[in-house]
């Protein structure tokens, strides 16, 4: 029975900070063996919305506006209506040791509010990606709090009622996870 708490605990905590709720981009940075790694996934629908332009965009996060870029070659770049949600930290820019490995995706969340995906995009592609950040921690990028589990609206201008969103999961170190559920275990003892 006490394995069986355990595991429904384990459970209930992946699936608060690991599952989307209806996200068509799912970004997840996770903190382990000294470094941090983000990586994501998902697609776009474009349907009814207008490019407005194309540039190359160059791996970065700042968790103050909020920006993940996960660079790469070019780009078309889509204006967002009035996008929701706010920073996941402070404002310190960082670039990675290792640059996406992947495809081509932006979200910018305040000033001119945007993503970016490939050049010549086909709506609705898969779409992933990653980059490391080598010897840092969610600390030293500005990340907080930690866990957490951040959705901005994706709202494409011209898309009229196309709803979309971006998931940005903070997990922290394995051995940090693994001491939440056995935090939460204790709980649920004491309470019986």
């Amino acid at each position: 029975m006490k394995s069986f708490r355990f595991l429904a605990l384990s459970s209930l905590l992946s699936v608060a900070f690991l599952a989307p709720a209806h996200a068509s981009i799912v970004i997840t940075a996770i903190e382990s063996g000294g470094n941090v790694v983000f990586s994501f996934s998902g697609s776009v629908d474009l349907t009814g919305a207008t490019s407005t332009g194309g540039t190359s965009v160059t791996s970065v996060i700042n968790p103050g506006i909020p920006l993940v870029e996960f660079g790469g070659s070019l780009s078309d770049s889509y204006a967002l209506v009035n996008p929701a949600g706010g920073a996941y930290g402070t404002a310190t820019i960082t670039f990675p040791s290792v640059a996406n490995s992947g495809d081509i995706f932006v979200y910018v969340g305040s000033a001119t509010p945007r993503i970016e995906v490939p050049d010549g995009y086909v709506s609705n592609t898969p779409i992933s990606g990653s980059m490391t950040f080598n010897s840092a921690t969610f600390a030293s990028l500005g990340i907080s709090p930690v866990p957490a589990t951040y959705i901005y609206d994706m709202k494409l201008a011209g898309t009229g009622t196309v709803d979309q969103t971006v998931t940005l999961n903070v997990i922290p170190e394995p051995s940090t996870f693994v001491l939440l559920g056995l935090a939460g275990l204790g709980l649920l003892r004491r309470g019986h």
